[in-house]
C-alpha cells in the first residue's frame, strides 16, 4: 500500500483549494492517509457471470455493500478478492433496482475485516467532540476518498485510492456526485469521509471521469431489512448468450419468454438498451448491469443488428424463474 499511498499525496495537495495552511494540510494528509491503510482490506473486487465490479465489507460477519448492477438477482455465488490476493465466496442477497443498492454477504470463516458507516447522526456527534458544528462529509466541497479495483482484481496492483471533492448533493435520491475519478470496475466501491467511514457507494461514472455519481449510505439504511431479505428479483430477458466487444450476442431464447415474444432470434445482436450501447466490461456495460436496474413488467426498447440489418424490438421484461 506504500506505493500507492506516496503517489496519492503527492497529487493530493496541489488541487485542494480549501487547506490553505500548512498544518491544515498536514493534518488532512495524515487522515487520508491512515483512511486508506485501514479501508483497503474491507475493499474488494467482485467477480460474477463474467462481470467484475467492487464492494466493501461493512460488518464483521461479512455484509458488503455494492451496487445491483453488480450483484444482479439474489442467489448467486460471487467471487470475492481481497487486497492481499486472498478469495472468498459470497452469496447475493437483495436488490432496489429503483436505487441501484445492492448486498451480498461471505460465507464461511470471519470475522471479517470492515468499514464503519458514517451516519448523519453518527458525524454530529463527532463534530460536537470536535466543536465543529459543520458536516464536512455532506457539504458542497467536502473531501472525499474514492477506493475500488477498476477493471476488476489485479495482483499487481493493491487497492487503487483517488481524492476528489463533493460537487453536488440531491436529497431528493440521496446521491452525491464527485470529482474523484472513477472507471468501469470501480462500481460498487467505497466513497469515504476523511475519517475512513463510508458515506456513500459508487454508482455511476458520469459524462466524465471526474463527474461520477455515488448512493448516499442512507439509502441503503432505508432498505436494510429488504436488501437483508432478498429485496426485488432482477428482470429477466430470456435470452441466453455471451457480452462481445460491442453488444450482446444471443446464442439462444427461451421458449414463451420476453425475449421470445418480443421476436429476439439466436443469432442476433443487441446493440442497445433503451438508446444506451451494450459493451463488454470493463470498458462497456453489460447486458445484464442494464437488467439489474429493472423490475418484472418494465417495459424497455432493445437496439437489434439481424444480417447485417438494425431493428429496434420492444420487450416487456418477464419474473424470473
Amino acid at each position: 500500500m506504500r506505493r500507492v499511498i506516496a503517489c496519492f499525496s503527492l497529487w493530493l495537495f496541489t488541487g485542494f483549494a480549501t487547506a490553505q495552511h500548512a498544518d491544515e494540510r498536514a493534518a488532512l494528509e495524515q487522515d487520508i492517509i491512515a483512511a486508506i491503510a485501514h479501508a483497503q482490506d474491507a475493499t474488494v473486487a467482485i467477480h460474477l457471470g463474467g462481470g467484475t465490479g467492487s464492494g466493501v465489507i461493512v460488518s464483521p460477519d461479512g455484509l458488503i455493500l455494492s451496487v445491483a448492477h453488480v450483484t444482479g438477482s439474489p442467489g448467486q455465488r460471487a467471487a470475492v478478492y481481497f487486497a492481499d490476493g486472498s478469495v472468498a465466496v459470497a452469496e447475493t442477497l437483495g436488490l432496489e433496482p429503483g436505487t441501484d443498492c445492492g448486498m451480498l454477504r461471505l460465507l464461511g470463516g470471519g470475522p471479517w475485516p470492515f468499514l464503519a458507516l458514517a451516519t448523519h447522526e453518527h458525524d454530529q456527534r463527532e463534530n460536537e467532540d470536535a466543536q465543529d458544528p459543520e458536516d464536512a462529509t455532506r457539504r458542497v466541497g467536502g473531501p472525499v476518498i474514492a477506493l475500488g479495483h477498476p477493471g476488476g482484481f489485479d495482483p499487481t496492483r493493491p487497492v487503487v485510492a483517488r481524492f476528489g471533492t463533493t460537487l453536488d448533493i440531491d436529497p431528493r435520491d440521496a446521491t452525491l456526485r464527485t470529482d474523484a475519478v472513477l472507471t468501469a470496475g470501480d462500481s460498487g466501491g467505497p466513497l469515504l469521509n476523511r475519517a475512513g467511514r463510508v458515506i456513500a457507494i459508487h454508482a455511476r461514472v458520469g459524462p466524465s471521469l471526474d463527474a461520477n455519481y455515488h448512493i448516499a449510505i442512507e439509502r441503503f439504511l432505508e432498505q436494510w431489512s429488504r436488501l437483508l431479505e432478498g429485496g426485488t428479483p432482477i428482470a429477466s430477458l430470456g435470452a441466453v448468450g455471451r457480452d462481445a466487444l460491442a453488444g450482446f450476442a444471443v446464442g439462444g431464447v427461451e421458449p414463451n419468454s420476453a425475449a421470445d415474444r418480443a421476436g429476439l432470434t439466436r443469432g442476433d445482436l443487441i446493440l442497445g438498451f433503451n438508446g444506451v450501447a451494450i459493451g463488454r466490461p470493463p470498458d462497456g456495460r453489460s447486458l445484464r448491469s442494464f437488467l439489474a436496474l429493472r423490475r418484472p413488467g418494465d417495459v424497455v426498447e432493445l437496439h437489434v443488428k439481424r444480417r447485417g440489418q438494425t431493428m429496434k424490438l420492444t420487450v416487456t421484461l418477464d419474473e424470473p424463474e
